[in-house]
């Protein structure tokens, strides 16, 4: 039996929420130290495996009724200003929402190697955070947005018209089967996107093709440190607040070699869950 109705609802209190994400994260952690060396490498071997054995990303419909199609307005109580659906950067923990925005925004500029002047495609652009930011400080730079939601691009498009911004284009589209123009990008940025993808060397090969001669892809994941793991259904729901049946928790050592795709990689940026 389905109980999200009860949690879609308000019916669970605030302190009953925080038990079962706490109770949740015990078990991972009591699981992941539980086994020897010699069986955790068997498993992530075993997972990477299977990964190369997937598509590259599955339940692309039911990721944009869970979160991307809701209504901008539901986000908008929600988030920050400038929309971050994904982490933001609090230095001195004093930040206010706005400011830790634009803080992680600035370390994407910096990381990522961003210039003005620059062709870059923003991949899995949400609410155009990333592709907004940018379009605003590099007025001579071409942005692209990419997204799956409706939703999303009217905001963006909205937004950009209401800033002036005419270096800002978005395009909608499902990853796995559009194909981007060849060489046509300096940087391809992926802010929280790997998490819903499962065959990294397949995307990471049609993000290859994309990119110019000498272009980077820049890379923030949501991961684990050392151990990959799927999305399960129960308490992983309340712990990832529906982060998406799709949703996979990966590590680093995941990602294809620079042998294994023809661009190299500029960085691979770490939130520890």
């Amino acid at each position: 039996m389905n109980y999200d109705w009860i949690l879609d609802r308000g019916y669970l209190p605030q302190v009953v929420i925080q038990y079962g994400i706490r109770r949740q994260l015990q078990d991972r952690i009591r699981t992941i130290h539980s086994t020897s060396l010699e069986e955790t490498y068997k498993t992530k071997m075993q997972y990477v495996k299977a990964l190369r054995e997937r598509p590259m990303a599955i339940e692309t419909k039911t990721a944009n009724t869970q979160h991307y199609e809701v209504g901008t307005g539901v986000l908008q109580a929600c988030l920050g200003p400038r929309m971050k659906y994904s982490c933001c950067l609090y230095p001195t923990g004093k930040e206010t929402l706005g400011q830790a925005e634009v803080e992680m925004l600035e370390q994407y500029v910096e990381r990522a190697q961003l210039v003005d002047g620059m062709k870059i495609l923003d991949l899995g652009c949400g609410w155009g955070s990333g592709a907004l930011y940018f379009a605003e400080i590099f007025p001579n730079a071409k942005i692209t947005a990419f997204s799956n939601s409706s939703t999303q691009k009217a905001y963006i498009d909205e937004q950009a018209n209401s800033k002036g911004l005419s270096n800002l284009k978005v395009i909608t589209g499902d990853v796995v089967d559009y194909e981007f123009e060849k060489e046509a990008f300096d940087r391809v940025v992926s802010i929280e996107l790997f998490e819903h993808m499962k065959n990294y060397e397949l995307l990471m090969a049609k993000i290859s093709r994309a990119l110019k001669p000498g272009g980077k892809l820049f890379v923030h994941i949501f991961t684990h440190k050392t151990t990959p793991y799927d999305f399960e259904e129960g308490l992983d729901e309340y712990a990832f607040l529906y982060w998406g049946y799709d949703a996979e928790y990966g590590s680093a050592t995941l990602f294809p070699t620079r042998a294994q795709v023809a661009r190299p990689v500029v960085g691979e940026w770490e939130a520890l869950c």
